[in-house]
Formats: C-alpha cells, sequence, structure tokens
C-alpha cells in the first residue's frame, strides 16, 4: 500500500502552458522538453579548444586508474 501511494505522490497529473492545461502523457513530454529547451538552450559543438602544452600543463597518463583492483 505504501509502493502504490508513494507512486500516485510522485505522479504528474498536469502541466500548465500558455494554452491551459495538458493531462496527457506525450503533451506533458512535450511541454517539459518546451520549457527546458528554453531555459537551458541546446548543446552546440565546440569549435576552439586549449593547447595545454602551450599553457605549460603536462599530461598525466592515468589510465591506470581504470584498471581492475582487489
Amino acid at each position: 500500500m505504501k509502493a502504490n501511494a508513494r507512486q500516485r505522490k510522485n505522479y504528474i497529473h498536469c502541466l500548465q502552458e500558455d494554452g491551459g492545461l495538458v493531462f496527457s502523457q506525450e503533451e506533458k513530454e512535450k511541454v517539459a522538453e518546451d520549457y527546458f529547451s528554453e531555459h537551458l538552450g541546446t548543446t552546440t559543438a565546440r569549435t576552439l579548444s586549449l593547447n595545454w602544452q602551450e599553457l605549460g600543463y603536462t599530461l598525466i597518463d592515468l589510465h591506470h586508474l581504470e584498471l581492475p583492483f582487489s
């Protein structure tokens, strides 16, 4: 019973947009996607990168950190 109650508590019944309330899952997904795209933006490819050697940094091989250990 507690698990069912928690699931109901975490469920988003409707979302409000400019045109009113939306109830279907597809409409809620669209409203959420539009909202976060507008507020967070989208990713763009980088055109520049840093040359760490030119900045005086030496690269350290950390590959051994990914090896299994016991």
